[in-house]
């Protein structure tokens, strides 16, 4: 079977509840299939310029994810996340899922921005996370993702870029959406910086955090590999080390989402008494890359506004991410 499963099409019926996407193609096919070849030749490797006049409100093609029980069950169980209420279908008919699912959904739209736009994959990391839940998704519905980079801006390390991910279900009632930053490392930006959209703003975090509760994450050898696969978000930099060379990183790094995810899990089952519904926006900033195998410390403090923040810190005390918000109901 073909891995690039994915097909695009200008013919293939779109929803017609957003008249925004009548000229966007829609994208469709089975998610676990559906790669881009990262690391191809590219003119911009050894001198990577963006430029905003091309980049910024680049909106790309809708992508359709069907949830299914399978893919949830696996998501959650990579976490080590056993709460009956994602895998017991007998007690709970109506099995929830994780609150950072989402990303399941966004993946294939931004991996279809880097092929388009000829960019390295390798040479990004994940900087910043901001999803807002709108409703909880469902098993056996689909729901339908765009992407958009809403600004670009110079930035000592590199280039940051913000995009907005937009998922809606099949009645085009909003699910959810993400403000994601990404650093491109060593990047240029041609032209002036671009911020069309601004992001939402973030609750102010007070660090160090006084009154904290501490709870340890284990992070075993394997951990990268099989959250790829249960995700289903491939990216060689982190589970092959020849990829991670690519990008000038001694070894594969740990997805962020992977690390954000553990920690919503601690707080869902430590502080949100086992109930993820109550979960309405998670975010944080990704100040340290986590290698495997290791052992992290997430320290949160619940605040009388509905928030739960947070951080993660490494074994010598580093902290590997950092303003890290949950907003609950």
């Amino acid at each position: 079977m073909s891995e690039a499963f994915y097909i695009k099409t200008s013919c293939f019926t779109r929803p017609e509840f957003n008249p925004a996407w009548n000229n966007v193609p829609l994208v469709f096919g089975q998610y676990s299939f559906f790669t881009y070849p990262i690391f191809k030749e590219t003119t911009l490797e050894n001198n990577l310029i963006l430029k905003p006049s091309e980049l910024v409100s680049y909106i790309g093609p809708v992508f359709e994810l069907n949830v299914t029980k399978r893919h949830t069950m696996a998501y959650a169980a990579c976490l080590n996340d056993l709460l009956p209420i994602y895998f017991d279908d007998v007690t709970h008919p109506k099995l929830e899922i994780h609150p950072l699912f989402p990303v399941c959904c966004e993946w294939p739209a931004l991996l279809d921005f880097f092929h388009e736009n000829n960019l390295p994959m390798h040479r990004m990391v994940h900087a910043t996370h901001d999803l807002h839940i709108y409703q909880a998704l469902s098993l056996g519905q689909s729901y339908f993702t765009t992407a958009e980079v809403i600004s670009l801006e110079q930035r000592k390390p590199g280039v940051y870029l913000t995009w907005k991910l937009k998922t809606v279900d099949a009645d085009g009632t909003l699910v959810s959406e993400t403000w994601q930053g990404n650093l491109f490392l060593g990047a240029k930006s041609e032209d002036c910086s671009a911020f069309p959209q601004i992001a939402p703003s973030t609750p102010k975090f007070s660090s160090p955090l006084v009154g904290t509760q501490v709870a340890s994450l284990e992070i075993s050898g394997g951990f990268a590999h099989t959250y790829t696969e249960c995700a289903r978000i491939w990216n060689p930099i982190h589970t092959e080390k020849s990829a991670a060379l690519l990008g000038n990183m001694a070894e594969p790094l740990l997805h962020g989402p992977a690390t954000l995810a553990l920690a919503v899990s601690e707080i869902v089952k430590s502080t949100l008494n086992s109930d993820p519904e109550k979960i309405r926006r998670i975010g944080c900033r990704f100040s340290r890359p986590v290698i495997a195998p290791t052992d992290l410390r997430i320290e949160t403090l619940e605040t009388e506004e509905n928030v739960i923040m947070f951080q993660i810190l490494s074994q010598k005390g580093d902290v590997v991410l950092r303003d890290g918000f949950v907003e609950h109901k």
